[in-house]
């Protein structure tokens, strides 16, 4: 799902659609909820234009942004190898899976599983054209929901996700579903938001209540309509409840960044974040923000040094997991 605010050569226009798509059944309920309901009418708006704009208005990056940014998170993976069988949850207009397959010979395919149709019919088959290149053909496109994969258990060796796991209205289930289709020592990599372990229930409910601007809706093809971010699918988990539900499916936590835009601005505003919530919901100074992780203010102001190398937005927080029965050290070739 994955939607919240060099060169196009061997791209695909926007009116073509993959020849094949595997389609699951979802539950009507899912399938007629607006965080699925409105990102159909987002793909149907941008259905016909060009690859670099279907990206900038998915995941908010051009295709040259899309390879810096990637360049990076791959880089703080140190020596790790994608390689085998792979699935890619949420996936959205499979950036990830694409730039996987494009970096790393060894991927035989990634089963990308989206479960907006629309997104996946209109929008995946350019984004993978246009990254993946000739290797677009080692991914193949699912409709379906990540809670109910119908693929055979212990067969791949990869999971990736990147802002999609945080939809997921089963935080208990969903790691157990993806540790199920993962051989003995296999690998989840997650990019996703990770709140401070101070969030409160009351600063929750706040973030969740936040209402879209009328202008955004009408941007992304959404109906007028008044629309919270718990509506549209979100939803704000802590630190400590990703590696409470992660453990709880038979995880190991291998390694965790923090892959955050730095600036001098940011530093500035984070600094302001440090201040308790009940000071700021009571002022109004950005409420309905988070304060930053432990450790947080120090990386950043060392950072805003190098700021230009930072990425811009996507890479909040990753974490490597692997199933228990790995007893190697996280050191691939």
């Amino acid at each position: 799902m994955a939607h919240d605010p060099l060169g196009s050569e061997g791209a695909m226009s926007g009116a073509e659609t993959l020849t094949s798509i595997i389609e699951w059944p979802v539950p009507d309920a899912l399938r007629a909820s607006p965080a699925v309901a409105n990102r159909n009418l987002l793909a149907r708006k941008y259905r016909t234009c060009d690859p670099d704009t279907i990206l900038k208005n998915y995941v908010y990056m051009d295709r040259k942004k899309v390879l810096e940014e990637f360049s990076i998170l791959f880089e703080s993976l140190r020596s790790f190898a994608f390689r085998g069988r792979g699935i890619e949850i949420g996936a959205g207009v499979a950036v990830f899976s694409a730039m996987v397959c494009r970096e790393f010979p060894g991927v035989e395919s990634i089963h990308a599983i989206e479960v907006v149709p629309d997104v996946v019919r209109f929008l995946q088959p350019v984004a993978i054209r246009h990254i993946a290149g000739d290797r677009a053909a080692k991914i193949v496109s699912v409709i379906g929901s990540f809670d109910h994969m119908r693929l055979g258990d212990g067969q791949y060796d990869f999971c990736i996700e990147i802002g999609s796991l945080h939809h997921s209205d089963q935080l208990v289930h969903t790691p157990k579903e993806i540790a199920a289709k993962l051989k003995p020592g296999g690998h989840l990599i997650m990019v996703d938001r990770a709140h401070h372990n101070s969030l409160t229930e009351r600063q929750r409910e706040l973030i969740l209540n936040v209402e879209y601007r009328d202008e955004w809706k009408r941007q992304n093809g959404y109906p007028p309509d008044r629309l919270t971010r718990r509506e549209n699918g979100e939803h704000e988990i802590t630190l400590r409840e990703w590696y409470e539900s992660l453990e709880a499916a038979g995880f190991e936590i291998e390694r965790r960044f923090e892959l955050r835009a730095v600036s001098l601005k940011k530093f500035l505003r984070n600094c302001l974040l440090m201040v308790p919530f009940p000071v700021r919901e009571r002022l109004n100074w950005l409420p309905s923000r988070v304060r930053p992780q432990e450790g947080g203010m120090w990386w950043m102001l060392l950072g805003t040094c190098s700021a230009a190398d930072a990425p811009s937005r996507c890479f909040i927080g990753l974490f490597v997991t692997t199933r228990p029965s790995w007893r190697e050290k996280f050191s691939h070739a």
